[in-house]
């Protein structure tokens, strides 16, 4: 239905699990049958796969979409070769129903998806409780093979799925490849190039700065190398960052900076089908459609309530990327002085400024004789700027304090003599020109949660249980002869519902387990 959330399983059979040459990170997509993205998950892949959730648009048109995974090492072979996995989604609030392409049919045999071979395997099911409203049930599961087995448990109404069918790729397709992409073996990772302005020829080992915007305060940085890319893994966090991103030259050249997409934009075409609803759909669909309405009505959005839970953890963080400063001055115990130099120089004796040529030129000075060799990095509100009378001429009327370490300081591959950073009241920073070859870009991490659904009824027995999905844990794993007992409650519906078992054992044999049970 237009509004849910479609909650994932991807398994892991590849031969070895522990291959540090593979991506870390799962790419999801909802698009329609010309390719056209409606709506993304990025997820981290542990060894044996990778489970989470994508949310249909509200407003979306009724028709036949499809699942596309991959992950950046998969892009190299262009996205003929990725996953894809054919659903139907009805919006009963609208009319508007996707057009038939006819010109993308001749795809369709090259994505015949065929059900996969169905086998119990070593698979017990047991149901048991009263099949009542709101009645609680037990379900044991045992793995009464020999190897271990990894599956996932759906409870929903009868129709809504069908048999598992095999994500066939479309045709290979080497010319539409990524071939310059690196997988991302360490997280989510930014990456893209930089180029002279003037030329449009790549900057070799230009550095690039990666500033967090927002109450993050990352930071990282980096060498390009000799063909002008940059790479650069990401922390770990959930949700869009954004990020301000500039580059340095030795040349103090005028750059440009590109940054890759991190969703594959390559064109796809895949078989338009007509939207057949048969009778007996009819009264599945009505029931799902105010089932959704009712939910909206009165339980607010989980990932809504995730993203707000994670806001509020990140703004109790003050300290910045380099921890504790040595020193910091703070602007309302001095008295007001007119300009920034004036109060590096009359109240920071670890700073010296030096006017040459009517050039600025600043250090750093401490213990450590390094501090003579390299650079400081200087930041606004932690923001990397390169241009000191830039700073200089930000009004101490918006500043509230300098933080200031006088020790080197390494990032990777690149050291600083010492860090200055400028932190302004607003934290606006300030009204700086920030370096001309700088972007500014909303950028996500990894998709908040798994969409596990517990099978919990909701707080208060007048509050109604209206889910479609009441019940979803995609991570169980049973050792030989070892069972597991699962609870959840059946909502407020009568009819007819099923509990789907799939998965995987580890010689790679997928295995699938229907049970059916009614609701009176």
């Amino acid at each position: 239905m237009a509004g849910e959330s479609i909650r994932y399983r991807v398994y892991n059979t590849s031969p070895d699990l522990s291959d540090p040459g593979l991506s870390k990170v799962f790419y999801m997509e909802l698009i329609s049958p010309d390719g056209s993205s409606m709506s993304r998950s990025k997820n981290t892949i542990y060894p044996d796969g990778v489970s989470g959730l994508i949310n249909i648009p509200r407003d979306i048109s009724s028709g036949t979409y499809y699942l596309k995974g991959y992950t950046r090492f998969m892009r190299k072979d262009g996205p003929g070769n990725y996953c894809y996995q054919q659903l139907t989604i009805i919006n009963a609030g609208s009319k508007t129903v996707l057009p038939i392409d006819t010109s993308s049919l001749v795809f369709v045999q090259n994505l015949v998806q065929e059900s996969l071979q169905v086998s119990s395997g070593p698979i017990r099911a047991d149901l048991t409780g009263t099949m009542q409203k709101r009645s609680h049930l037990s379900l044991k599961l045992t793995n009464q093979g020999g190897g271990s087995l990894n599956c996932g448990v759906t409870v929903i109404k009868k129709g809504m799925m069908e048999r598992q069918k095999r994500p066939h790729p479309l045709v290979e397709d080497p010319g539409n490849s990524a071939l310059e992409l690196i997988p991302e073996t360490r997280g989510v990772s930014l990456t893209g190039l930089v180029q002279f302005a003037e030329t449009g020829l790549p900057a070799p080992y230009a550095l690039v700065y990666i500033s967090t915007i927002g109450s993050e305060k990352e930071f990282l940085c980096n060498y390009a190398d000799s063909d002008g890319h940059f790479y650069f893994a990401l922390s770990d966090g959930t949700g869009e960052r954004e990020y301000f991103i500039s580059a340095n030259h030795p040349d103090n050249a005028v750059l440009e900076l590109f940054v890759d997409q991190d969703y594959c934009i390559e064109p796809v075409r895949l078989p338009s089908l007509p939207l057949e609803i048969d009778s007996s759909e009819l009264e599945l669909i009505s029931s799902m459609w105010i089932n959704t309405q009712i939910t909206d009505q009165y339980n607010q959005d989980e990932t809504q309530s995730d993203i707000e839970s994670n806001f509020a953890r990140d703004m109790e963080s003050e300290l910045f990327f380099y921890g504790r400063p040595l020193k910091i001055v703070s602007f309302d115990d001095y008295i007001r002085l007119p300009t920034l130099e004036e109060y590096f120089t009359e109240l920071t004796p670890e700073v010296s400024i030096r006017k040459s040529n009517k050039e600025y030129s600043l250090r750093v000075h401490g213990p450590h004789p390094d501090l003579a060799v390299y650079q400081p990095l200087l930041l606004v509100d932690g923001v990397a700027i390169f241009d000191l009378e830039s700073l200089l001429s930000v009004s101490p009327r918006a500043v509230d304090r300098f933080e200031i370490v006088n020790a080197p300081y390494t990032r990777g591959n690149v050291t600083f003599g010492g860090i200055i950073n400028v932190i302004t009241k607003k934290g606006d920073l300030g009204a700086i020109d920030l370096p001309s070859s700088g972007l500014l870009i909303n950028y996500m991490l990894l998709s908040q949660g798994q969409g596990l659904v517990t099978g919990k009824l909701p707080d208060g027995e007048k509050i109604p249980d209206a889910r479609n999905t009441f019940y979803w844990n995609p991570g169980l794993e049973l050792s030989p002869g070892e069972s597991k007992e699962l609870e959840f409650f059946t909502p407020d519906q009568n009819g007819d519902f099923e509990v789907w078992i799939r998965g995987f054992v580890e010689n790679g044999q997928y295995v699938e387990h229907l049970i059916s049970f009614s609701v009176e």
